[in-house]
């Protein structure tokens, strides 16, 4: 039975570090099980989403939505509905 993985990724402020994290995800062994990344900004207001929509041109599995509530159970809350994947993480 194949699993399919659907990725939750909250951020804010973490142009530092998505880069890194996104690399991270894409490169695991399960790779080809993982249906989706929806990254959920709350609201950046440095370089970060810049570095998300340039991974989204080569990275079609790569979501972006937004979060103005700036919360991240409520990011997640915003992200879990639009998930296809057997597995959530």
């Amino acid at each position: 039975m194949l699993t399919s993985i659907s990725v939750i990724i909250p951020v804010r402020n973490e142009e530092k570090y998505i880069a890194a994290c996104l690399d991270s995800v894409l490169s695991q062994d399960c790779r080809e099980d993982i249906r989706e990344i929806i990254v959920v900004d709350g609201c950046s207001t440095d370089g970060t989403l810049a570095i998300i929509r340039a991974y989204q041109a080569h990275c079609p599995i790569l979501n972006l939505i937004q979060n103005p509530a700036r919360i991240v159970p409520v990011g997640m809350n915003l992200a879990y509905p639009l998930t296809s994947g057997d597995i959530i993480v």
